[in-house]
């Protein structure tokens, strides 16, 4: 009987990482039909989005479940209200760091160096008139949430020459930072930014944190860039800056709107209207050695659950109720 079920497909490479990683604990995977003895020996969920996975979850269904351990970082979708109560949940902190910091800078370049827009100029068979670009060094950079994600994308704006500065939920010193602001000041830390940068997880304190306020602060000629959660974002207050900053632009990698089984993607305003919104398809993570990565990284976390060592990046389930 599994001691630890993956409610996702399994694949080479899970299958290698559970071999390295989990050699001594029962693995089995969600079948149409879970049975009784099947669900009373779960003591861990690997899970990709359990809504999905196990949309007929319910608090009862795996009496000796601990831990749910999330193969990616955000939690967001768990639905917590439909586990039991002394059950943990944990994100794939760190997991993705370096590949998501990766793309944030290349939407950041992209957008301050008008990249879409020179390439459609040149397309058309266009020289002129060449878009205005933003010089990045030597200006302040803003990073939203200090993280796995935030400190590597700290360190790759403080390689572009970027003075860089952060803000987290209680404002204490951060690695990578040269300054770090609590929340309850970001439209104050974000004044005359060059670039921000938000790596924020989407839970109660975090929604639509980015606001009216928030992009009058910031102006004209800056970048913003969202590789964090969508909802983050006040979408209209974005749109607004789009319209209104045209010297500014943003580089939006996660969107209100995923339909992952259907492959469709949609934004609560008309993405063709915007020229200075550089857009990708929740892809900042999609790189073949971040498969590997993500894989290792939740299972070690597994197998510190299963070893009776403390396991990491355990979430306050009170910061996600719905």
């Amino acid at each position: 009987m599994p001691a630890l079920l993956v409610t996702f497909r399994r694949s080479p490479e899970l299958d290698d990482a559970i071999r390295r990683l989990l050699p001594r604990v029962p693995v089995g995977y969600v079948e149409p039909n879970l049975d009784g003895p099947i669900r009373e020996s779960v003591r861990a969920l690997l899970v990709g989005s359990l809504e999905r996975e196990v949309p007929s979850l319910t608090p009862e269904m795996f009496p000796q479940l601990r831990l749910v351990q999330s193969v990616f970082a955000g939690v967001d979708t768990v639905p917590f209200d439909q586990l039991a109560g002394g059950v943990m949940v944990a994100g794939n902190v760190g997991a993705y760091a370096p590949f998501v910091a990766e793309h944030a800078v290349a939407l950041a370049l992209a957008v301050a160096k008008r990249v879409t827009v020179g390439n459609a100029l040149v397309r058309d068979g266009r020289l002129r008139p060449v878009p205005e670009s933003l010089q990045l060094a030597g200006g302040r950079a803003v990073v939203l949430g200090l993280g796995g994600v935030g400190r590597e994308v700290a360190r790759r704006l403080a390689g572009l020459g970027l003075f860089v500065e952060a803000v987290t939920r209680d404002g204490k010193p951060g690695e990578g930072a040269g300054r770090t602001y609590p929340s309850s000041a970001l439209v104050e830390a974000v004044r005359g930014a060059r670039v921000v940068v938000n790596c924020l997880p989407l839970t109660r304190a975090t929604h639509a944190i980015v606001s009216g306020p928030f992009f009058e602060a910031l102006g004209a000629g800056a970048v913003y860039v969202n590789v964090g959660r969508a909802e983050t974002t006040d979408p209209a207050a974005l749109e607004a800056w789009l319209r209104k900053e045209p010297t500014s632009g943003a580089g939006i990698d996660v969107w209100w709107s995923e339909e992952f089984a259907a492959g469709r993607v949609s934004a609560p305003f008309p993405l063709g209207e915007l020229p200075n919104l550089v857009a990708s398809p929740h892809a900042a993570g999609h790189v073949a050695e971040a498969t590997r990565a993500g894989y290792d990284a939740a299972l070690g976390n597994l197998a510190a659950f299963f070893a009776g060592r403390p396991v990491r990046g355990v979430v306050d389930r009170a910061e996600y109720a719905r």
